[in-house]
C-alpha cells in the first residue's frame, strides 16, 4: 500500500497538480470532491469519506506539496521505496534481524547521499532531511489507506486462486 500512495503521488507530481491526487488510472481524488454513487451503505459512505474528507487534505498537505515543492526526483523515490522497505516498524524481528534491517536501512541513507553528491546536488543535505521527515507522514497515510481497503469485501482476495490452490493440495496424498 506505501509504494501504490508513493506511486500515485509521483504521478501526481509528474502532472504537476498539487491540489488533488491523481491516480495512476488518470482518475483523481480531490478534497470535498465526493463522486456521484449509488452506493449507500455505512461502510461505502465511510470510506468514501475517508478517501474525500480530511484525510486526501492531510495526504496534500503533509506529502504531495512538500514532494512538489522540493521536486522530488524518481530517483528519490526509489530511494524511499528502499528506506521505506528497511523500516518495517514493529512486526516482531528478531535481534539478529533488526540488526540487518538497521545496516540495510544505514545503507540505503549513504547510497542516496552519495547520489546527492554524484550528481552535485549542493542541498543534499537539506533534500535528505526532507525525505526522512515523510517517512512519518507516509506511515500514518498508508495505514489509512488499509483501513478504507479493509472495508471493501473481498479486496485482496482471490477465490479463483483458492479453488485452484485447493484442488492442487487435494491432488497430492
Amino acid at each position: 500500500m506505501k509504494y501504490l500512495l508513493l506511486d500515485n503521488l509521483l504521478h501526481t507530481i509528474e502532472l504537476n497538480y498539487d491540489d488533488r491526487i491523481v491516480l495512476v488510472n488518470n482518475t483523481f481524488i480531490q478534497y470535498g470532491n465526493y463522486p456521484l454513487t449509488e452506493i449507500d451503505t455505512l461502510e461505502s459512505q465511510k470510506a468514501l469519506t475517508l478517501m474525500y474528507g480530511d484525510h486526501s487534505l492531510e495526504i496534500i498537505h503533509e506529502l504531495l506539496k512538500p514532494m512538489h515543492d522540493m521536486s522530488i526526483t524518481y530517483g528519490e523515490i526509489l530511494a524511499l521505496r528502499m528506506i521505506m522497505l528497511w523500516n518495517p516498524g514493529s512486526i516482531g524481528l528478531t535481534p539478529q534481524t533488526i540488526e540487518i534491517v538497521q545496516r540495510a536501512s544505514e545503507k540505503a541513507i549513504k547510497e542516496l547521499q552519495n547520489w546527492f553528491e554524484i550528481n552535485k546536488m549542493d542541498d543534499g543535505k537539506t533534500r535528505l532531511a526532507n525525505l526522512l521527515l515523510l517517512l512519518t507522514p507516509l506511515a500514518k497515510h498508508t495505514q489509512c489507506l488499509t483501513d478504507i481497503t479493509s472495508t471493501i469485501p473481498g479486496f485482496g482476495v482471490m477465490q479463483e486462486w483458492d479453488l485452484f490452490m485447493s484442488d492442487l493440495l487435494r491432488s497430492f496424498p
